[in-house]
């Protein structure tokens, strides 16, 4: 070779060897499906910030890129991100394809102990318990310890638990004034309730956070009482400074109830509840009607309508 034309050639090749390289990038899934909609990232020393691009519908992507090492990195939703260091330059493909692979599915089973419901139960759930309950200061009353006992109001429901006494200081109506193991909670302030579930202290409320009215419940459908007393229950959340009581309801009834009550004061009360099989399910129906005069001069009047439509869904397997 003439050393003229080496002259010639050798700055052609360092133009080439710095000059811009137009890099193709095709993304596809494990069966060679091109996936659009893929974000591209890559980052070197020769970019001063991250070059961004998106795969269109074919699944490919192109970029100018100076000759040089960068660090791609392929992320989709569906799909587990890729990270591959790559180098462009004189020598190295321009065509580069990558194959995403998508997350691993499966179905996830979680097995725990026995559920509050099937403590409620056990023929000795105060033995039954140790190993179970998390402390002592927490336990369970069973279905037959809540139909031994005659109610006159239904916060006296609460008082099944050990040390929570249930008061009235006026009419018919208003919340219960309660009290824990020495504690005024006012109208339910420090304890929390929930009943099937459901939070039923309020928030805000003229008498104060907390606000607790229980008088739409229906001793009846009370299937179990739990409870926990003191601050150490974290996981109970706002109002369990004192203690906290979880209230559940049937989920059916072996037969329907009819219940017709009168009383002094003009107090009268009616109650149907029956469950039927629907959808696979129990569906729970129950209405009451409740009507009282109260020991006044001036006839207080009284009147409440609770109703209530409960269904549980069987789930397949």
């Amino acid at each position: 070779m003439q050393p003229s034309r080496l002259l010639l050639i050798l700055p052609a090749l360092a133009s080439a060897l710095h000059a811009h390289q137009a890099v193709e990038i095709i993304v596809k899934d494990p069966s060679g499906i091109p996936l659009p909609g893929v974000n591209l990232e890559l980052s070197g020393s020769n970019l001063t910030a991250p070059l961004k691009a998106v795969s269109d519908a074919s699944g490919r992507c192109h970029v100018d890129l100076d000759p040089g090492i960068y660090q791609l990195r392929l992320v989709h939703p569906n799909f587990l991100s890729f990270n591959r260091r790559i180098q462009v330059g004189l020598g190295h493909p321009h065509h580069l394809a990558f194959t995403l692979h998508p997350y691993a599915s499966a179905t996830v089973e979680v097995v725990a102990k026995a559920s509050v419901a099937n403590l409620s139960a056990l023929d000795e759930p105060l033995n039954h318990l140790l190993g179970l309950a998390d402390a002592a200061n927490e336990g369970i009353i069973t279905p037959a310890e809540l139909q031994s006992r005659p109610y006159q109001r239904p916060g006296d429901l609460l008082e099944t638990v050990p040390g929570l006494l249930i008061s009235q200081h006026s009419g018919e109506g208003k919340a219960n004034q309660y009290y824990l193991r020495g504690f005024n909670l006012d109208h339910g302030t420090d304890v929390a309730i929930r009943v099937a579930g459901m939070p039923i202290n309020l928030p805000t409320h003229a008498h104060g956070q907390g606000y607790l009215d229980l008088n739409f419940l229906i001793p009846e459908l009370v299937s179990r009482v739990q409870y926990r007393k003191g601050p150490t229950f974290a996981e109970e959340g706002d109002f369990s400074a004192a203690g906290s009581v979880d209230i559940g309801y049937l989920h059916a009834l072996e037969h329907p109830l009819l219940t017709l009550e009168a009383g002094a004061y003009a107090y009268r009360r009616s109650l149907f509840a029956g469950s039927w099989k629907v959808a696979g399910g129990d569906l729970l129906i129950a209405q009451e009607g409740v009507h009282n005069d109260g020991p006044w001069e001036h006839p207080e009047d009284f009147k409440a309508m609770c109703n209530t439509g409960l269904n549980r869904v069987a789930r397949a397997r």
